[in-house]
């Protein structure tokens, strides 16, 4: 089963991404056998120097949810264009579509420093 992982990127520094992003593969990994998930997070195809940055960002991932078998959609996308499109592309294909909250991620551990 190839796994497209989708979440929100509209304002998000790169290390908030990932960390979701890294949840998000720990989920899959726990809750999937035999599951690949396909690389979707290109943060060069996002600088903020890009003309139409959105256009060719949804370009980028409409051609790999061509070969998904599953849509992971990870968190609230509210908002987030990208994130909406993907979703309602792989519904209107009849990719399946899986929502998760962020509280059904895996959470690391909370470390405190001692004194």
């Amino acid at each position: 089963m190839k796994i497209f992982i989708s979440q929100k990127i509209l304002d998000l520094t790169s290390e908030e991404i990932l960390k979701k992003r890294q949840s998000a593969v720990k989920y899959v990994e726990e809750n999937y056998t035999e599951a690949s998930i396909l690389e979707t997070y290109q943060p060069n195809l996002y600088s903020k120097e890009l003309k139409n940055k959105e256009v060719k960002y949804l370009a980028f991932s409409v051609n790999i949810l061509a070969s998904a078998d599953l849509l992971l959609v990870v968190g609230d996308i509210s908002g987030d264009r990208i994130s909406e499109f993907e979703s309602a592309i792989a519904e209107e294909f009849g990719i399946e579509v899986r929502y998760l909250k962020d509280e059904d991620l895996p959470q690391e551990p909370v470390t405190h420093e001692e004194d």
